[in-house]
């Protein structure tokens, strides 16, 4: 069963090399957007550059894709949101 799976998963990752999937570990598939986007108010709070306007962009965008699995955005997606916004 064990050989079954590391072969499954070398093969995974093979695809990933090649362009066929895109691989991803099972911590970064349950990974959230309000995962990032607090990841990243910690980093600007870090670095002394959480200024109200540097803020309230992720706050949009978090409470638009807080519940959104990261992996599952794309480009895209992206791209139409912030013709949206504008």
């Amino acid at each position: 069963m064990a050989e079954k799976i590391l072969k499954a998963r070398l093969r995974e990752l093979g695809g990933d090399v090649v362009g066929a999937r895109t691989f991803t570990t099972p911590k970064a598939s349950r990974l959230t957007t309000h995962d990032l986007l607090e990841a990243l108010r910690a980093d600007l709070q870090l670095r002394g550059k959480d200024s109200r306007q540097n803020l309230s962009h992720p706050k949009r965008a978090d409470n638009d894709f807080s519940s959104c699995l990261a992996v599952g955005l794309n480009s895209e997606e992206i791209d139409a949101y912030k013709k949206e916004w504008r």
